[in-house]
């Protein structure tokens, strides 16, 4: 999601990224990736899976939302972030990510 983008009322589920390619970009933030000024509300982030960073989402700011069964696929140090990583969460439920 670009900049002021607001994604509201969805559920996102399955999402994958790319075992290889850029890091941030196509190895992070497995249901979504927000650009630092992206906003997501009212949204259930479920059963997705990233190579990096934030199996559920990488950067943005989300309100009210659930965050659940989400994970990291790499076996590296390095990697972070099960549910999120890099964002800022407002009122919102983390549930059984790894």
């Amino acid at each position: 999601m670009e900049n002021y983008a607001i994604l509201n009322g969805f559920t996102l589920t399955g999402g994958n990224t790319l075992p290889s390619g850029d890091f941030t970009k196509e190895q992070s933030g497995g249901g979504v990736l927000c650009e630092p000024g992206g906003m997501v509300t009212n949204c259930v982030v479920t059963g997705n899976r990233a190579f990096a960073y934030g199996g559920g989402a990488y950067q943005g700011a989300f309100f009210n939302c659930v965050f659940t069964n989400n994970s990291l696929w790499a076996n590296d140090a390095q990697v972070q972030g099960g549910g999120v990583f890099g964002g800022s969460l407002y009122n919102c439920t983390i549930i059984s990510n790894c």
